[in-house]
């Protein structure tokens, strides 16, 4: 079939504001009449503003602008007109306005005009420099009026409130506005910003501590510290106290959602240090003014701010915290309270944490992909003369931290322009990549779509032909084991197929006419875990109005809907909570590189964040990690076509919103099979209320208690002992005894997160407890107290008592093993409570496998356990899958004075013990799960738990429902019944959303 490639050469080498504004007086109007139209800017040097001369950056920011023999040297603006403005009551001020105004006359012939108004009618863009941070309202409101983009020196303002009214006032003209320290562009600072060491735990930074009378303490000097600190902590700080150190220097601590810490300590240099998920680095260095020029100059270019204003107005609620807790004596402050002083309530949008260029080695750098594959980041795209020239290559970067990049591969071709390339992970573990081969004429076939394969990114085997000639096969996602992606034809008319491979070298069409309606073109899949799958579509022609589909399986049958704008270079992501979130081009309102929700469902597409982007720009990659989402990209918004690479924080998703996890799998919704309804008690009533229930579940409580042996009393007040404590990634870590019975203890890990708390806590149990502490390599997706104490939960990983899963010793004969660990489960669930960092009222059970079955029976035995996850551990009877093996002696079968042999049920092996009682008398595990109401609970289900275990949790959402309860009861799928990170994802995301206060 694939003639045409023959003796073609391939080759590839290494390679409250509102309020405020009322109260104005009216005569900031009067202002908008003095605004000249100006002239319009020649060539491409964006002409530059100055507002306030009475600091040293006037003169160092102009050098870096205008200066091109000046280290750092910034091009692409100039600095030409002033407004002298100054505060005679500020002596910093009075005594240099006038030097600093005829520097700049005389080096560097800047025009020093007599009101802002004409300032702005001479200038593209201004830069407010003023050294005194009171006036910046008063003269910023003249420069948005005239619509030109500003960058507001430090400090922003003289006061949270001023900073707001500003926001508010741009926000409302349209006008992009944003302030910023020249610490935050430190290049460790930046580093740690991007990433480099994951997810920040504990920040400390230091600054020179010089204060003035008139504005807050911080504002003046201190500010410098508290940017380097917000640069590597970012938002979501919720308290401040202000104390001193030991020698007598301002120390200010915050604490961040999640128990993260971050501290601005007073001192006679720049400087601090951050931990994070995957390690330490120094930062708050002072790097110069040039890196700080740089960003805005981007800024001024592409009208996006490269500091969020919510991050901005976290920074000075922060340091008003500050002040205010000084006058309490050093009393806590939540920045909730400072915000209610101005009406203020802050915003849950998406935040653009960070944003680099990566590469840039080759005239057109563009059509990128990224991917995370053996704890290496790998991003890929085509380099070449042009957007569309015959000498296309595929380069292949990567990157340990997402800061340093490097070149892996470059693959050619000596007879086809390579074009979007994509990468995806094959069922055999290897690096995939997919990209058209746009072959050079005469020939003919126009495109044939190639994939390689490789082991590392770094040696790629020899391409292989895919699909059908002239069949431009765009993306691919795996699901289920297998390869799906639309190709859409070059030649000879239009038309999309939908193909499937179960290798990525052996394509079949599974949908030959997929979409019909138009022109349908590149397009990207995304499959939820009931199995339905969602197509993102590009349409081209009249109309070209992008398209989302549904489809279950087997895929053959879609229903389109029209998004209703036009898009390009679609990526599809669905996250773990079940959202769906798509890196587009649109169209409408300028060409942008932007990220959108996308409503399945709905058939819409809402943009909520334009990535910094313009002129030839889009095909994004999408990565979700570390709760982040990262993006790759192209854009020529800076001149070159290049590649950029964004990390974007997320609004968390509402709870109870209609997340997937809240959802039954597809063709299971109504479905309680056999199992019976838990709203009928023994004598027949049917259970219509809440006081209804209570009975009900006495009764079923009772008659488990005959089958399993009813507890003992729990301990009274069981409490640690600490063996061994040491710091770990910003964690502590403790080798604890907690006692599990009368006089038995057993050894764990206790993990806390930084703070005073109080966190919620997950009991976490486990055959050992390494595994769960993230002390065990070898099943390092198992770790689940290690990754939640990340997440800012105290958690504590127990392993099977006495060390020997299969010989337990409940120490009676009438107790069941698997009672027996909800016990003392219970009994750990005592000895978190008494600890002073937990709140007793958050605290939940985790557990995969036998430890699933661990914390099932834990929490439905006892009703202080909040919530409860389990991980695939087999939640309703099944004989025929050897895991689900609750007739095991250590779980329910015991028996005395009988020996069963290991295995699954059968003639010559029978049933023993309470297992055999429970099944002859009709009972099931539902029963169990009916206790655990109203309780979250979500099943993370895999090879043990498939999708038709929903009829089991049928019945317990029949029970929430009668409680007035709604998505209390979740289940999730993944193939196997190892964990993936895709499945940990969503328990973490549940627990998060189970444990973490609201509000």
């Amino acid at each position: 079939m694939f003639h045409s490639l023959e003796g073609r050469k391939w080759g590839s080498s290494d390679g409250a504001v509102s309020d405020r504004m009322r109260r104005m007086k009216p005569h900031w109007i009067l202002l908008a009449a003095a605004l000249g139209a100006g002239e319009v800017a020649v060539g491409d040097d964006l002409r530059i503003g100055l507002i306030g001369l009475d600091t040293s950056h006037v003169i160092a920011f102009t050098k870096v602008l205008n200066d091109p023999a000046q280290p750092g040297h910034v091009a692409g603006g100039r600095v030409v007109a002033a407004f002298k403005g100054g505060s005679p009551d500020v002596e910093s001020s009075r005594t240099r306005v006038d030097d600093y105004t005829h520097q700049l006359q005389a080096d560097f012939g800047v025009r020093i005009c007599d009101t802002i108004g004409e300032l702005c009618g001479q200038v593209d863009a201004v830069m407010l420099e003023s050294v005194d941070g009171r006036p910046h309202l008063w003269q910023a409101i003249p420069v948005i009026l005239a619509g030109k983009p500003l960058f507001i020196d430090k400090p922003m303002a003289g006061s949270l409130g001023d900073v707001l009214a500003i926001f508010d006032l741009a926000a409302r003209h349209g006008v992009p506005v944003f302030s910023a320290s020249s610490l935050r562009y430190g290049r460790h600072t930046q580093a740690v910003r991007q990433g480099a060491i994951g997810n920040v735990r504990r920040a400390e930074t230091t600054s020179p501590y010089h204060v003035e009378p008139k504005h807050p303490d911080l504002f003046w000097y201190g500010i410098h510290g508290v940017e380097s600190l917000f640069t590597v902590m970012g938002r979501g700080c919720v308290s401040v106290t202000r104390g001193t150190t030991a020698d007598g220097l301002v120390e200010v601590t915050g604490a961040w959602e999640g128990g993260r810490i971050g501290i601005y300590r007073e001192s006679k240099g720049y400087g601090g240090r951050a931990e994070g998920d995957h390690g330490a680095m120094d930062v708050g260095s002072y790097d110069g003014y040039a890196p700080l020029v740089a960003e805005v100059m981007g800024f001024f270019r592409t009208g996006i701010a490269p500091v969020a204003p919510e991050e901005t107005v976290e920074l000075f609620a922060f340091m008003e915290a500050a002040d205010e807790s000084k006058r309490r004596d050093g009393a806590p402050v939540a920045l909730r309270e400072i915000y209610e002083r101005y009406g203020h309530q802050p915003k849950e949008g998406a935040e653009l944490v960070s944003v680099r260029r990566i590469w840039d080695q080759a005239p057109h750098c563009a059509f990128t992909d990224l991917i995370r594959f053996r704890d290496e980041w790998i991003c890929t795209f085509r380099e070449g003369q042009g957007h569309v020239s015959p000498d296309g290559a595929i380069r292949v970067i990567g990157s340990k931290d997402g800061v340093d990049w490097a070149s892996l591969a470059r693959l050619t071709s000596e007879e086809a322009d390579l074009r979007d390339p994509k990468l995806s992970i094959g069922p055999d573990g290897r690096l995939l990549l997919v990209a058209a081969a746009a072959l050079h004429p005469p020939g003919p076939v126009r495109h044939q779509t190639m994939t390689w394969s490789s082991a590392d990114g770094r040696v790629w085997e020899a391409p292989v032909p895919v699909g059908d000639p002239d069949h431009w096969l765009w993306r691919l996602t795996w699901h289920q084991g297998e390869a799906y992606g639309v190709g859409y034809r070059t030649a000879g008319g239009s038309g999309t197929r939908l193909y499937r491979s179960a290798n990525g070298k052996f394509f079949g069409c599974l949908v030959s006419d997929l979409f019909s309606a138009g022109e349908g073109n590149e397009a990207s899949l995304a499959f939820a875990p009931d199995g339905t799958g969602v197509c993102l579509l590009r349409r081209d022609g009249q109309p070209g109005s992008g398209q989302i589909g549904v489809a279950g399986p087997p895929y053959c049958e879609w229903q389109w809907k029209d998004l209703g704008v036009k898009i390009g270079g679609p990526k599809l992501l669905r996250l773990p909570d079940g959202r769906y979130v798509a890196g587009v081009r649109l169209y409408d309102g300028g060409a942008r590189t932007s990220l959108a929700w996308v409503d399945p469902a709905a058939g819409t597409i809402e943009e909520f964040l334009r990535l910094p982007s313009g002129g030839d720009t889009s095909y994004p990659g999408l990565v979700w990690r570390d709760g982040l989402l990262w993006v790759s990209y192209y854009a020529s918004h800076e001149g070159r076509t290049a590649i950029y690479l964004a990390r974007v924080k997320l609004p968390p998703r509402e709870p109870g919103d209609g997340g997937i996890a809240f959802v039954a799998p597809r063709g299971f919704r109504d479905d309680a099979g056999s199992y019976g309804s838990l709203l009928v008690s023994a004598d027949g009533r049917r259970v219509s209320s809440a006081s209804e229930w209570a009975a009900r579940r006495r009764e079923i409580r009772v008659a488990w208690d005959e089958f399993l042996g009813e507890w003992p009393p729990l301990l009274e007040a069981p409490r640690f002992e600490v063996l061994a404590t040491a710091a770990r990634e910003g964690l502590c870590q403790q080798r604890v005894r907690v006692p599990i019975a009368p006089d038995r203890a057993e050894e764990g890990w206790l993990l806390k997160p930084p703070g005073e708390g109080p966190f919620p806590a997950v009991l976490v149990p486990y055959y050992e407890p390494e595994t769960s502490a993230g002390l065990n390599p070898a099943n390092a997706l198992r770790d689940f107290g290690y990754q939640l104490a990340r997440r800012g939960f105290v958690t504590l990983s127990i392993g099977s008592p006495g060390g020997d899963a299969r010989q337990p010793d409940p120490g009676r004969t009438d107790w069941q093993p698997l009672s027996f660990l909800g016990y003392v489960a219970a009994n750990c669930l005592s000895a978190l409570a008494g600890l002073p960092e937990v709140d007793a009222a958050r605290i939940g059970v985790v557990g995969h496998s036998y430890g699933g079955k661990w914390a099932l029976f834990a929490a439905a035995l006892d009703a202080r356990f909040a919530c409860c996850v389990v991980s695939d551990p087999g939640i309703v009877w099944d004989e025929s899958r050897p895991n689900v093996n609750y007739w095991e002696p250590w779980y329910l079968g015991r028996e005395a004075g009988t020996t069963r042999r290991p295995g699954i049920v059968s003639e010559d092996n029978p049933r023993t013990g309470a297992y055999r009682r429970l099944v002859e008398s009709g009972h099931d595990l539902h029963e169990v799960l009916a206790l655990l109401a109203p309780r979250p609970f979500l099943v993370s289900g895999g090879a043990e738990d498939p999708p038709e275990r929903w009829r089991a949790l049928h019945r317990l959402v029949e029970v929430n429902e009668v409680l007035g309860f709604r998505r209390r009861v979740g289940y999730t799928h993944r193939e196997g019944h190892a964990p993936t990170e895709e499945s940990n994802d969503q328990i973490y995301a549940f627990l998060s959303w189970a444990l973490q206060p609201c509000g």
